[in-house]
């Protein structure tokens, strides 16, 4: 998808609950909410919520629409590669359009896969919203077996361009949702 998933659902969230920011970002999306571990959409994630380890049928349709799914850590790590790398991918990922929102980006990305990201930040626990204008977060359908974490992509631009892969506790955190379609390539525009 060329935008953050905005579907309203259990565990989701606008930016200072603003159907504007939804809007303009799409929505913050716990874990458990990404991944549907209640089983509204499919059963195959069913289960994958908060401190419990996670076992689900591939790909995770998750929170999608039908016919998408949410990403893997190795698609998320195909896309960086395709864009160049950890240190090239977030220039060309960055949307190439300012709206006005006063964003705190060095400067407009390129966007030559058509992905669009823009700083929607992330909501962390006692911190509440955090970040906006300054970084977007996605989830990953991957955990760290070992933690019990999320996996998630984390693009900055506010003083170069960088995309890392991490893990975060997955009740602490709510992040964005990128979805891809069920047997999607990747392609330069």
């Amino acid at each position: 998808m060329a935008e953050n998933l905005n579907y309203k659902t259990a565990g989701s969230f606008c930016y200072h609950d603003s159907t504007q920011y939804c809007e303009l970002y799409g929505r913050f999306y716990t874990w458990a909410s990404a991944m549907d571990s209640i089983g509204a959409f499919s059963a195959n994630s069913k289960g994958c919520g908060s401190g419990t380890s996670c076992f689900p049928t591939f790909p995770v349709r998750g929170a999608c629409p039908a016919g998408f799914h949410l990403p893997t850590l190795a698609e998320w790590k195909t896309l960086i590669a395709t864009a160049g790398g950890e240190y090239d991918a977030a220039s060309k990922l960055v949307s190439a359009k300012r709206l006005g929102t006063g964003f705190n980006w060095v400067d407009e990305g390129s966007d030559d896969y058509g992905f669009s990201a823009l700083p929607a930040g992330s909501v962390k626990g006692y911190k509440g919203f955090y970040g906006v204008n300054e970084y977007a977060s996605f989830w990953s359908s991957s955990e760290d077996d070992w933690r019990r974490d999320g996996f998630y992509v984390y693009m900055v631009a506010k003083y170069n361009y960088a995309v890392y892969l991490s893990n975060y506790g997955k009740l602490d955190v709510k992040k964005s949702v990128r979805c891809i379609m069920d047997g999607e390539r990747l392609e330069t525009r």
